[in-house]
């Protein structure tokens, strides 16, 4: 397990899965603060901006997820 400093601060987005209540007790638990971004705020977010390019392109030419992997150059 990493060490942090006691009461950094862990900012993640609203995914359902960032909400899980043992992810949040395992952070409350090393003492960190945790923050949720707000519900769309993809310019806080950068990943965001490359899961919708994969969108598009996954779109454009058909892939499913492993092909648009595969060939893409995300």
């Amino acid at each position: 397990m990493h060490k942090h400093p006691k009461h950094s601060v862990i900012v993640i987005d609203n995914a359902t899965f960032h909400k899980r209540n043992d992810a949040i007790q395992v952070i409350e638990q090393a003492q960190l603060n945790l923050e949720f971004l707000p519900p769309y705020s993809p310019d806080l977010n950068l990943i965001e901006k490359k899961w919708a390019q994969a969108k598009s392109i996954r779109r454009k030419f058909g892939y499913n997820p492993d092909k648009l992997f595969l060939y893409s150059k995300l």
